[in-house]
């Protein structure tokens, strides 16, 4: 009898045991680094949590398509659908740029004018045959008329999920195509995933992510500018004879 019971209570929690890892094996999970203080995420419409800069939110998720949006006073929101599926994390960095950047014009008095108005012109576009490489090396970036694209050239198992959409993984992804010719095109700050190009009168911040929308989001409007960005504080914006320096 003592025997029967025994077995009886081990099949019962293995049985529990089996019914909650189904449970939690039906979700998903989503990872989002917020890039700024005060961060509002947004998850399906509704306010779920409020982050602080580099701050991690993971939630765990039903399968399907959702919706997420962060947004902070005085900068762009940024917003993804993403399909989730079972038992799988996605990856979420947010950029949220300033909607009112802060910065100076350099004008032609200053003893640096011409100085850093050569150093902006000198500033090259890379293209297929001289790529720009990403200063952790695992990203090489180039233009080609109208489109911007991205290579992984680094361990393909360290790979974003989104240059492995494809299977087997794709390392080359064609970024952005617009109407107008590439000018100018760098990495943003030291992200591998963020981009920032010159093309007609303005220049923008695209991220490489495909998935669900393409967040893009503007820098700078003027005729035709050009831009150099010497380390992550410092960035110059050449439109005609006008110098400026941003912060972003």
């Amino acid at each position: 009898m003592q025997t029967t019971k025994r077995i009886f209570w081990v099949a019962v929690i293995v049985a529990l045991g089996l019914a909650g890892y189904s449970l939690l094996g039906s979700k998903g999970s989503i990872v989002i680094t917020s890039p700024i203080d005060n961060t509002v995420v947004y998850l399906d419409g509704v306010s779920y949590r409020t982050l602080d800069k580099e701050e991690s939110l993971t939630i765990r998720i039903e399968t399907g398509t959702h919706n997420i949006l962060t947004s902070s006073e005085s900068y762009f929101p940024w917003a993804k659908d993403i399909i989730v599926e079972k038992g799988k994390t996605i990856n979420l960095s947010p950029f949220m740029l300033s909607s009112n950047p802060s910065g100076e014009i350099i004008t032609g008095a200053d003893p640096e004018y011409e100085k850093i108005k050569s150093l902006v012109q000198k500033s090259t576009l890379p293209i297929s045959e001289s790529r720009k490489k990403s200063n952790e090396g695992n990203v090489e970036i180039w233009a080609t008329g109208s489109a911007i694209f991205a290579n992984w050239t680094g361990d393909i198992k360290n790979a974003p999920e989104y240059f492995c959409i494809k299977d087997p993984c794709d390392p080359i992804l064609e970024v952005f195509k617009g109407a107008g010719a590439i000018e100018n095109l760098d990495f943003y700050k030291d992200r591998e995933d963020l981009l920032i190009f010159a093309s007609g009168n303005g220049v923008f911040a695209i991220e490489m992510d495909p998935r669900g929308i393409k967040n893009f989001q503007p820098i700078f409007t003027g005729t035709r500018p050009h831009f150099s960005q010497q380390d992550p504080q410092t960035f110059y914006i050449l439109d005609g004879d006008q110098l400026a320096q941003l912060a972003f």
